[in-house]
């Protein structure tokens, strides 16, 4: 009999975690001890590269994310005997978390995609709701931390990190002769985003060479347009985030993430693989990836004089002069396959636990 697995996650946007889901459900459909589905609400940015062959899909008819009604939808759906429910996105897990209550025969495991959270009803009310889950699978070290250091009896913690696709795009997007410096990635808080446009506002102001790109949406999208307003459309272009992100690493010339805080960041990983200048806050999740030598590493409190010299050197650095400590053994460990293997093993490792 095959072991029923059960994806729960709103919908496949413009996220990092979304297409990685998209890689482990097209990867896991073709083990043939699975029987995978897939519980969502909406398609999305990335749906359209899910591979359905193998999946059995369940759309939930809603009118909002948080009618108490989606709990019972998603009930409905769920069979009898012993199943996994895998909630991929914080959002899933609390729905996890009462249909766990109301069907014991739930074996719920919850993912971890980041690493920290602010002190606020929502995420300490997650931290509870977490208690009653059998198994946290983090793609991070500090995410799994984070766990660890909440305490949470008689829970499994597991470290998967993400799967590594490697996506050469053409190295022709930007065609204008200039320094092409590119941030990826959502418009917040946890991103510095706001202290990284001061930054690079004043770079651009007295290099009239250098172009700066900015792919993403988020919260503070207009505050960084207003830091940016006297060079948009002239040095400074502001995009949604693109599917062919790889045609614009490939381009680039120097990629810049100077976040506070991450799970494991896709984005560092592709640009590393590609072996791109990049400018990274000093975090333990760039350096896990970089290594702890890298010379171009600020701190997240950084001064803006001192970043500004920092980024000409990396750009004058010659490309052969650029090393990055761990990619070459995060590529080799983290293919789709071996990820997906290590994901199987828990889902069975948590059905077996059930017997017992």
């Amino acid at each position: 009999m095959k072991k029923k697995i059960y994806f729960l996650i709103n919908g496949f946007g413009k996220g990092g975690a979304q297409r990685q889901c998209v890689y482990l459900l097209n990867q896991l459909q073709k083990n043939l001890e699975l029987e995978v589905h897939l519980i969502y609400f909406y398609e999305g940015f990335y749906f359209h590269l899910l591979e359905t062959g193998g999946l059995i899909l369940h759309k939930i008819n809603y009118s909002s994310f948080y009618d108490p009604r989606n709990i019972a939808r998603i009930s409905s759906i769920l069979p009898n005997d012993k199943v996994v429910l895998f909630s991929w996105l914080r959002s899933s897990d609390f729905y996890a978390y009462f249909l766990k209550k109301i069907k014991s025969n739930i074996l719920w495991i919850m993912a971890e995609r980041n690493s920290k959270y602010p002190d606020s009803i929502l995420f300490n009310l997650r931290k509870k709701f977490a208690k009653k889950a059998n198994h946290i699978i983090a793609n991070s070290e500090k995410g799994a931390s984070y766990w660890r250091k909440n305490r949470i009896q008689n829970v499994k913690i597991s470290l998967i990190e993400n799967a590594f696709i490697q996506e050469k795009g053409k190295n022709d997007y930007f065609n204008d002769g200039k320094c092409n410096i590119v941030y990826a990635g959502r418009l917040e808080e946890q991103k510095n985003i706001i202290r990284t446009a001061e930054f690079l506002s004043k770079y651009v102001s007295k290099r009239k060479s250098v172009n700066l790109h900015i792919f993403g949406e988020g919260s503070q999208e207009d505050v960084v347009k207003g830091i940016f307003s006297e060079y948009l459309g002239s040095q400074v272009f502001m995009k949604p985030f693109e599917e062919k992100i790889s045609d614009i690493f490939t381009s680039a010339d120097v990629f810049i993430s100077l976040s506070k805080y991450e799970g494991m960041p896709n984005s560092v990983v592709e640009n590393a693989a590609l072996g791109n200048k990049m400018l990274l806050s000093d975090i333990d999740e760039h350096k896990n990836i970089v290594g702890r030598n890298y010379k171009y590493l600020l701190p997240i409190e950084f001064d803006i004089n001192e970043s500004c010299l920092m980024l000409d050197n990396l750009i004058s650095a010659p490309v052969e002069s650029i090393k990055f400590e761990h990619i070459e053994e995060i590529m080799a460990k983290c293919t789709l396959e071996k990820v997906a293997n290590q994901y199987f093993n828990i889902f069975c490792k948590v059905l077996n636990n059930y017997d017992n």
